[in-house]
């Protein structure tokens, strides 16, 4: 008869291994987990700490160029609009249009 928790061609001491094995492991990523979480922190807060300094404010904007620069070879539409504003933009038709909106 069979032990209990094994069956037929089942090897309990490699079943036992494998479990020791994957227990360690989990260990391994959790430890790995707690210390990615901690870091994400550190930087949240270090984001927060720049972003809400006073001497800091004149210095929090992107040009132009920085703006096309990193969105290279994309079509881009840039709106500035308050908090909840919805915009719907409709496939176009196969026709090149430039739009140019100054406020």
């Amino acid at each position: 008869m069979f032990s209990r928790g094994a069956g037929p061609g089942c090897n309990t001491r490699e079943i036992s291994d494998k479990l020791v094995h994957l227990k360690g492991e989990l260990e391994t990523l959790e430890d790995k987990e707690r210390e990615l979480d901690e870091q994400r922190l550190w930087v949240q807060q270090s984001l927060k700490n720049v972003s809400e300094d006073p001497e800091n404010e004149q210095l929090a904007y992107v040009t132009y160029e920085d703006v096309c620069h990193s969105f290279r070879g994309d079509t881009l539409l840039v709106v500035q609009a308050p908090s909840g504003t919805q915009l719907e933009v409709p496939i176009p038709e196969p026709v090149s249009v430039e739009l140019i909106y100054n406020n």
